[in-house]
C-alpha cells in the first residue's frame, strides 16, 4: 500500500480501471486473513475441547482399581496430549494447571501403590527369614519313631504352606530365599526317606520274627481230639507267657501291621487260656463224673443260666448263690467220702490251682496291657483289656473266699477228730 501511495499517476482513461482492480485485490486479501483468523480461532476451541476431555478422562483413573491398566491409560492420554494443538492463550494457564494436577494424582496413586509392594516385600522377606529359620530348627534333631517322624512332616508341611502363602519378596532375593528354605526342606525329606527305607528292612525281621512266634502259639494250642486230663496245662501256660515275652521284645511294626498280627496272636493266646479256664471249670463235675469234651461248653452254658435263673428267682446276689453252692458241696462230699479230710485237701488244692492259674490268665493281660502303654484310656482294645483285669480280680476274690471256706472247713474237721481220739483215749483209759 506504501508502494501503491508513492508512485505517480497514470492516465486518466486508466485511472479507475487499476483503481478498481487493486481495490478489489486488497478486499480479497482481508477476506482470506478474516477467514483464516476464524478457522484459527475454531481449532484453538476444538483444540480446548480435547484437552478438557483428556483431563477428565486422567482424572477418572483414580477410581480404576488396577495399576498396570492406569499406567497404561495414562501413557496413551499423556500421547494424547501432546498431540493436540495449542488452545486459547487466555485458557491455557488454566488448562495447564488442571492437566498437570491430574496427572500428578495418578502418578501419587502409581508411586503410592509400588511403595506399598515394595513395603509389603519386605515384610514377605523378614516373614520368609523367619520360617527358613522357623524349619531349621524343628529338622535338627533326627526322630527316632515312625510317628515322631510323621509328627515333624507335618509340622514341617505346615511351615511349607506358610512360607507358600508368604508373597513374593524383593526380586534380588526372593529366589535366593527360596532356594535357601527348600535345601533345608529337601534335606529334611531326605533324611526321613533313608529311614523308612531302613526300617522297612528292620520291619522285615521283625514280621518274620512275630509270625514265627504266632506259629509256634498256634502249634501249643491242644488238639480237639486230644484228651485234656492229660494235657500239662501249667508248662503250656508257661510257654505261651514266654512268646509273649519274646513278641514284647521282637521290635514294633507300622500300626496298621502291628494291629492285625497282634489281634492274630492275641487270638490264639485267648483262646488257649480260654480252653484252660474251661478245662479248670469243668472240674466242678467230678462229683458227677466228666462229660464229653465237645458237650462240656454247653453244659457249663446251661448249668449257668440255670443258677442265674435261680438266683433271680430267689433274689440272691450271684456271688452269694456260688457261695451257697459251694458250701453245700463241702458238705455233700464230706458225709459221701469216706475220708473227709483228704477230700477237703484235695479241694483245698484245686482252689489253689484255680487261684494260681487266674493270676496267670491276669499277668497274661498285664503283658498285654503293656502293649497300649501310650494309649488313652478310652480306647477300645485297651479298655477290654483292663475291664478283663478287673474280671479276672473278682474271680480270683471269689476263690480265695473258697479257699478260706475250706481252710476253715478243714480246721473244723481236724478239730473234730482231735476230739473223738482225746474221747477215746479218755474211755480206754477208764
Amino acid at each position: 500500500k506504501k508502494k501503491w501511495g508513492g508512485i505517480g499517476t497514470v492516465p486518466k482513461n486508466k485511472t479507475t480501471e487499476i483503481r478498481h482492480d487493486y481495490s478489489q485485490l486488497v478486499e480479497e486479501f482481508y477476506y482470506h486473513i478474516k477467514i483464516y483468523k476464524e478457522l484459527k480461532d475454531h481449532d484453538l476451541k476444538k483444540n480446548l475441547e480435547k484437552k478438557n476431555s483428556i483431563i477428565e478422562r486422567i482424572e477418572a483413573l483414580i477410581a480404576i482399581k488396577s495399576i498396570k491398566e492406569t499406567q497404561t491409560l495414562l501413557d496413551a492420554l499423556h500421547t494424547e496430549w501432546d498431540s493436540v494443538g495449542p488452545v486459547p492463550q487466555l485458557s491455557w494457564p488454566d488448562t495447564k494447571d488442571r492437566f498437570y494436577k491430574a496427572l500428578n494424582d495418578v502418578l501419587a496413586k502409581v508411586r503410592g501403590h509400588f511403595k506399598e509392594i515394595r513395603d509389603k516385600q519386605k515384610e514377605n522377606s523378614k516373614l520368609k527369614k523367619e520360617l527358613i529359620e522357623e524349619v531349621t530348627t524343628l529338622v535338627e534333631n533326627v526322630p527316632e519313631k515312625f510317628t515322631e517322624w510323621n509328627q515333624l512332616a507335618e509340622q514341617v508341611q505346615v511351615v511349607q504352606e506358610k512360607f507358600r502363602k508368604s508373597g513374593g519378596a524383593p526380586k534380588q532375593i526372593n529366589q535366593k530365599l527360596w532356594d535357601e528354605f527348600k535345601a533345608v526342606v529337601d534335606g529334611f525329606y531326605d533324611k526321613r526317606k533313608k529311614f523308612f527305607d531302613a526300617r522297612k528292612q528292620e520291619f522285615k525281621g521283625v514280621k518274620d520274627s512275630k509270625s514265627t512266634i504266632i506259629k509256634k502259639a498256634e502249634d501249643l494250642l491242644p488238639k480237639e481230639d486230644e484228651h485234656e486230663e492229660r494235657i500239662n496245662w501249667k508248662e503250656l501256660s508257661t510257654d505261651i507267657i514266654n512268646l509273649q515275652k519274646q513278641w514284647k521284645t521282637a521290635g514294633t511294626l507300622p500300626q496298621n501291621e502291628e494291629r492285625k498280627l497282634w489281634s492274630k496272636f492275641r487270638g490264639i493266646c485267648d483262646k488257649f487260656f480260654n480252653q484252660k479256664k474251661g478245662f479248670y471249670e469243668g472240674l466242678d463235675f467230678q462229683s458227677i463224673g466228666m462229660v464229653p469234651f465237645k458237650d462240656k461248653n454247653k453244659v457249663n452254658a446251661t448249668f449257668n443260666a440255670v443258677s442265674k435263673h435261680a438266683t433271680s428267682l430267689l433274689n440272691i446276689k450271684q456271688r452269694d448263690f456260688n457261695q451257697m453252692m459251694f458250701s453245700n458241696k463241702l458238705d455233700i462230699l464230706t458225709s459221701q467220702e469216706n475220708d473227709p479230710l483228704k477230700a477237703l485237701e484235695k479241694e483245698l488244692r484245686f482252689s489253689k490251682g484255680k487261684i494260681q492259674t487266674n493270676k496267670e490268665e491276669k499277668l497274661q493281660y498285664e503283658n498285654n496291657l503293656g502293649f497300649f502303654q501310650y494309649t488313652p484310656d478310652d480306647n477300645p482294645m485297651k479298655k477290654e483289656v483292663i475291664d478283663k483285669i478287673a474280671g479276672i480280680d473278682q474271680i480270683i476274690a471269689e476263690w480265695e473266699l473258697k479257699r478260706k471256706t475250706i481252710s476253715i472247713s478243714i480246721k473244723r474237721h481236724k478239730e473234730a477228730i482231735e476230739a473223738a481220739n482225746s474221747e477215746a483215749t479218755t474211755e480206754k483209759n477208764d
